[in-house]
């Protein structure tokens, strides 16, 4: 039981930003912002167990210096992690939580929180296939609008050699919005070469 627990770590962390932009929006109201993060959690599984990563909550503010726009605020859910199910597949698992400004009249922000999950499996020691599902959903402060966006991916990375990967995705896009005609959906496919130096 010691020895488990000695694998675990508590971490905590504070953040502040100062967002300075050089000029204002079309509506004429500076979006320059301060900024807090304070989050604490525990990370795990460092020693190279099934499990590992680090999971963290707390609180976040962004509040713009104009006080004709409202401060953006609220829950912070972070985490990052990963299960090897086997020798040849993973599991990892994220949040996050992101607080973004908005040049948009009569907004001063959002709050976005997105969750993920992604699968690898080796089907030969040279070639990966994964797979992922990740989950956004947007809040804006000043106006009655939120949005939601959902991405589902597949894709390969073939190794070619030590420095070489070559890389191919589809992801499919679906994106809602309170916004009248705001909805869509988008298909894209890539593909791509990897070097490492």
């Amino acid at each position: 039981a010691w020895q488990r627990a000695r694998r675990a770590a508590a971490i905590s962390d504070v953040a502040l930003n100062d967002r300075n932009y050089r000029a204002a929006p079309a509506d004429g109201i500076s979006r320059d912002s301060r900024g807090l993060r304070a989050v604490a959690g525990v990370s795990f599984g460092n020693a190279g167990r099934t499990w590992r990563g680090e999971v963290s909550a707390g609180y976040g503010q962004q509040r713009p210096d104009d006080a004709r726009l409202s401060s953006t605020g609220g829950l912070i859910l972070d985490a990052n992690l990963s299960w090897r199910a086997s020798a040849l597949t993973s599991l990892l698992l994220t949040a996050r939580t992101d607080f973004n400004d908005s040049t948009t009249s009569g907004q001063s922000g959002s709050r976005a929180q997105t969750f993920g999950i992604e699968a690898r499996h080796a089907f030969r020691r040279h070639l990966v296939g994964i797979a992922s599902l990740r989950n956004t959903s947007t809040d804006y402060r000043g106006v009655s609008l939120s949005e939601r966006e959902t991405v589902g991916e597949l894709g390969f990375d073939w190794f070619l050699n030590r420095t070489t990967t070559l890389t191919g995705r589809y992801a499919h896009t679906a994106f809602g919005s309170t916004a009248p005609s705001g909805d869509y959906t988008v298909d894209t496919v890539r593909f791509g070469v990897r070097i490492r130096q």
